[in-house]
């Protein structure tokens, strides 16, 4: 039945929703309830649903409103964290690579020009020897020195950068 089908059912609705039925109904009205099968069943289906209304409310138990802010600003910093460090990360393995490029690199010109340390690596091949990475023209001239200068150079200005970025959080 739809609410309407009688024409009391409008008034039986509003004393059940504000909570007086059926202590402030006529006599008539609880009369008619007891008759009127749509009436009757308003009333039981909604006294049912405030029950539980009641019953779900009371085992609801919220917390400090000055909790939920401190948990809010929390996940909001966090997140914030989260998004700040990504360039952070890269910045840090550009330059872990770097740096071990320019170790290799200073390794290689190393092995290729001698040292005393070196005589302990025995038959390195000649790829190895910085001199054979370069083109034939560059061979005997002071390239290798301009190169592994470079190289080096890059290097420290990739941990200055690294240094700078970590030093603005």
């Amino acid at each position: 039945m739809r609410l309407g089908a009688c024409q009391c059912e409008k008034d039986v609705a509003e004393l059940v929703k504000r909570g007086q039925w059926p202590g402030l109904a006529s006599a008539e009205l609880r009369a008619h309830v007891a008759e009127c099968a749509a009436c009757r069943d308003l009333v039981a289906v909604t006294e049912a649903f405030q029950r539980e209304r009641v019953v779900a409310s009371a085992e609801v138990r919220l917390e400090a409103p000055g909790v939920l802010w401190w948990r809010a600003q929390l996940r909001k910093r966090n997140a914030v964290l989260r998004q700040v460090g990504r360039p952070l990360v890269a910045a840090h393995v550009f330059a872990v690579v770097l740096g071990a490029v320019a170790a290799v690199l200073c390794f290689v010109f190393a092995a290729r020009y001698g040292t005393d340390w070196m005589g302990l690596v025995t038959g390195l091949p000649s790829a190895l020897h910085i001199q054979e990475m370069l083109p034939v023209e560059w061979q005997n001239t002071q390239a290798p020195w301009v190169v592994l200068l470079t190289i080096v150079v890059a290097g420290l200005m990739g941990g200055v950068v690294v240094y700078r970025a970590s030093e603005d959080r």
